[in-house]
């Protein structure tokens, strides 16, 4: 996602992300590849791809083949996609598994590269009124909009990522 888009409502899987590893791993190092970035903790990877949203299932089939390549041998069942819905309210999540892009770009792309829907999906509502995606969802979001998220963020950190 270029440079202008990085704080919008469309970015919210990669705040997730970054919000995560705050959490998770706050002293461990991004690490970057040509086509993605990541954060290694101790039992999770946090990747972000750095190709444009609707081109990012190339990067994710490169990092399952680097990871595979270092021993870590991953399956796109093993993925957790994190991205933006909006047809979700902003303040809800859904957790989906082999479930289709519902017009989502990113995941189409995702589904594409890897040849299978099989992997886990993380939904993350942005829709803050009723009207059409595209006049929303690339403008920054507001103070108010990323408190709420934050809050969605740690709900599913609590209930999704360190289940106890």
């Amino acid at each position: 996602m270029g440079p202008a888009y990085v704080h919008s409502h469309h970015n919210a899987g990669f705040l997730a992300i970054d919000y995560l590893h705050a959490k998770l791993a706050p002293k461990n190092s991004v690490r970057t590849t040509p086509s993605f970035t990541y954060i290694r903790g101790e039992e999770f990877l946090l990747i972000k791809p750095t190709t444009f949203m609707n081109n990012s299932g190339g990067a994710v089939k490169n990092a399952l083949k680097y990871f595979s390549k270092l021993g870590h041998k991953l399956t796109p069942s093993e993925l957790l996609v994190i991205h933006d819905d909006s047809d979700l309210a902003l303040g809800t999540w859904k957790l989906s598994w082999d479930k289709r892009a519902a017009g989502h770009r990113g995941v189409q792309s995702i589904i594409d590269s890897l040849g299978t829907q099989e992997f886990y999906r993380l939904r993350i509502g942005i829709r803050t009124k009723p009207g059409k995606a595209g006049t929303f969802v690339l403008k920054p979001i507001s103070r108010g909009v990323e408190r709420k998220l934050h809050s969605v963020f740690e709900e599913i950190l609590e209930k999704v990522i360190v289940k106890e």
